[in-house]
């Protein structure tokens, strides 16, 4: 049993960085620790991303020998399942990129950040994440699979056990065709159910910037309609909150700038539905400038007006496979700056 008191140094810090700091333990090592129970604060179970306090009294039980060795074995048998399931469909897996398929230059994205496990990308508007059933473009995917043909090996082993075969390799998150921004993908399969895992457990901060019509009330505010498939064609529907007609859904979101007839708003999501931001704005009667399928009349005639949905996601944090901290972000596109010029004049 190791026992620390927090002091001025470390008050506000986060559990599992102070007790890297001070214990030399990596913080994934430590994070599990707080996960099997083996961490207390004040003589309560600690939570990983639990913030300190003066004089709070932190206690690292040692590892227990036979949950670690439970752990190991689950882990284990776990990847055994995965890699049986990975090989039942290696001919999905393992499909060569289409050779015809090149990307005009404006639908090529930029490799901000690259390493061994991961990328991080910022994906022009108009480029498909990867093949649906009702498209056959030119898709990241594509892209992605030529430049880093290790991808192509990779599987997301959950969808696989749904029965859904899509050819996705290294895609832990997806942004719509229509929308610009930062991306992470991973390179390997440790780091694909690392990372997948993290957007599973609403662990990943996504910050997006929206210009959308109409003279919003609030300062800030939440949106928490439901959200369910209206159409095979994927187009989505909301509902009102608790109705039972649709997936729990919350976008939270700043009004940073006002101009007339429209407000530029910061955005973060809780969870990631398809086409939320587009459905959960139009549902509170603030569609997105741009967007040509949730969209009102009432705002058919308006002056502004853009040819790209104004949505961006400009911020990504998350804690890549070794544990640490990362924030990646991009500039936000042309067109967007484009009509932001024109409102300001």
């Amino acid at each position: 049993m190791k026992n620390f008191t927090v002091t001025d140094t470390h008050t506000d810090h986060r559990l599992d960085k102070f007790l890297t700091e001070m214990t030399g333990q990596t913080r994934s090592h430590i994070q599990r620790q707080i996960k099997f129970g083996q961490v207390l604060v004040n003589g309560k179970k600690a939570r990983v991303h639990e913030f300190l306090k003066l004089n709070d009294k932190v206690e690292v039980s040692a590892e227990s020998k036979v949950q670690s060795q439970k752990s190991k074995v689950k882990g284990a048998e776990q990847n055994s399942k995965n890699k049986s399931l990975i090989s039942r469909f290696k001919k999905v897996l393992g499909k060569i990129p289409r050779a015809d398929v090149t990307l005009p230059k404006h639908l090529t994205p930029t490799v901000i950040f690259k390493c061994d496990e991961y990328l991080v990308i910022e994906k022009p508007a108009g480029l498909l994440v990867h093949e649906t059933k009702i498209s056959k473009e030119p898709t990241l995917v594509d892209w992605l699979t030529k430049k880093f043909p290790e991808i192509a090996k990779l599987a997301d082993t959950e969808s696989l056990r749904r029965g859904d075969h899509t050819h996705r390799p290294g895609i832990v998150h997806r942004l719509d065709r229509e929308v610009a921004g930062v991306m992470i993908v991973a390179r390997t399969q440790s780091a694909f159910d690392h990372l997948k895992q993290q957007f599973k457990d609403h662990k990943v901060t996504k910050e997006y910037v929206a210009l959308v019509y109409g003279d919003i009330s609030q300062d800030e505010g939440s949106i928490n309609f439901e959200i369910s498939r209206k159409t095979d064609k994927g187009i989505m529907a909301a509902h009102p909150f608790n109705s039972g007609k649709g997936r729990p859904a919350m976008t939270k979101f700043e009004v940073t700038q006002r101009f007339t007839n429209a407000a530029l708003v910061k955005i973060k999501l809780e969870t990631g539905r398809t086409n939320q931001i587009r459905v959960h704005f139009n549902a509170l009667n603030h569609p997105l400038v741009g967007d040509k399928v949730y969209k009102q009349n009432k705002f058919s005639n308006s002056s502004i007006k853009s040819d790209n949905i104004l949505l961006f996601a400009r911020e990504l944090k998350f804690v890549d496979p070794n544990g640490e901290e990362k924030t990646f972000s991009a500039e936000m596109p042309k067109y967007f700056t484009a009509v932001l010029n024109k409102l300001q004049k």
